[in-house]
């Protein structure tokens, strides 16, 4: 498979198709892992409480959720590499090394973005850029590590993808300010500036990329990706960081009560019908909370304290991860976007787990069902699905 870049090269040729890209490096000696972070783990995802019935040919991962072979799930082991002859392509966070594309840095681009230099990519396989990009040198004696992966955006990549990268660099990497860590200009206050002050990490060790900048390195650590469908421990080892921080200066976890519904806002897969059930919400003792009116404390807080946990599929399910073993958690999807992410984290977290399929509801958007549709459950169906987490 080869990737477009118009300016660094006419064609440039990918890493091999088998196998970790670091694992891939440290066998043929590009590259020196320099910090080893965690073994291969295998995972166990929970038994149900509740499943729904899905359509495969609706959901094309729905075989995930209900086949036998998948309840346990091996993840890649983690660590650090200094490896030379890397450029990274802006806020998309493309890495290129000796030429050659890292597949998985392309993985989950949000390239529909407006600040993206991405003009089409195939997920870990190709890539085209917008426009002619020429890279600029980083100083030679300057140590770097990447901190961000492509899907910076999203608050669920971010916590899963960059954030182990953050966690690492501030355990290991921080001190003496001998390393920097390269990221993108965040918001000032957003979740990704709010998960940075957490980890304690000061602004004189970022380097900061520009959505249409190119920087050169002779060597730069990278450390091995994380996947949210195969989530390996770690991740939950991350979270767990983040709550002790957050525990020193977090509202009490009561403020929100033992059973919560996290309720999604955006235009992305609603419930469609949210405003009639929510009386049954309440009635059934659950707090309705919207992850993005919230900071990232309060949301630690708040799933901390949690023994119930309801919630429509999106970003905000992610928050799991700060959750106390045992928790019982029922997801909410469309008939097209059954998959075993957050089925993932319950297995790391140590959560228990159930899922509800709704119905499709056309919009003026989305007249037909896709990923993103809009759907609906019946009060029956939301009844039910909670008298099976009590």
């Amino acid at each position: 498979m080869q990737a477009e870049i118009s300016s660094l090269a006419p064609v440039v040729r990918q890493t091999p198709e088998t196998g970790h890209f670091l694992e891939t490096y440290i066998e043929t000696g590009v590259a020196k892992i320099v910090l080893h972070i965690a073994d291969r783990a295998a995972v166990v995802r929970p038994d149900f409480l509740i499943t729904s019935p899905s359509d495969g040919t609706l959901a094309p991962f729905a075989h995930v959720m209900e086949e036998q072979q998948f309840r346990t799930y091996a993840t890649d082991r983690l660590g650090v590499c200094r490896v030379p002859d890397v450029c990274l392509i802006g806020t998309d966070g493309i890495v290129l090394q000796a030429g050659q594309v890292v597949r998985d840095s392309i993985r989950h681009i949000m390239y529909w973005h407006p600040d993206s230099v991405t003009e089409s990519m195939v997920a870990t396989e190709s890539i085209v850029l917008k426009r002619t990009m020429q890279a600029r040198c980083a100083p030679a004696k300057l140590q770097c590590m990447i901190g961000f992966t492509g899907s910076w955006r999203n608050y669920a990549h971010w916590l899963q993808e960059s954030v182990p990268k953050l966690a690492v660099f501030a355990e290991r990497f921080s001190a003496g300010g001998h390393v920097k860590i390269v990221l993108p200009q965040f918001e000032p206050g957003s979740f990704q500036d709010q998960t940075i002050q957490l980890l304690g990490i000061a602004n004189e060790s970022i380097i900061t990329i520009q959505s249409d900048e190119v920087l050169h390195f002779q060597s730069v650590l990278l450390m091995s990706s994380t996947d949210l469908w195969s989530v390996p421990p770690y991740v939950h080892d991350v979270a767990r960081t983040l709550v002790a921080r957050a525990s020193r200066m977090a509202p009490s976890v009561s403020a929100y009560g033992d059973r919560l519904f996290i309720h999604r806002q955006t235009g992305l897969r609603q419930l469609a019908n949210f405003e009639a059930l929510q009386d049954l919400i309440l009635r059934r003792g659950y707090k309705i909370l919207v992850p993005d009116a919230m900071t990232l404390v309060e949301q630690i807080a708040a799933m901390q304290g949690a023994t119930h946990v309801v919630a429509e599929h999106g970003a905000g399910l992610t928050n799991i991860l700060f959750c106390r073993p045992g928790t019982k958690v029922l997801e909410i999807f469309n008939q097209a976007c059954v998959q075993p992410a957050f089925w993932s984290v319950a297995g790391v977290t140590g959560l228990k787990f159930g899922y509800l399929i709704g119905t499709h509801v056309p919009t003026a958007e989305r007249p037909e069902l896709d990923w993103n549709a809009s759907y609906s459950i019946t009060p029956e169906q939301l009844t039910a699905a909670l008298d099976s987490m009590d």
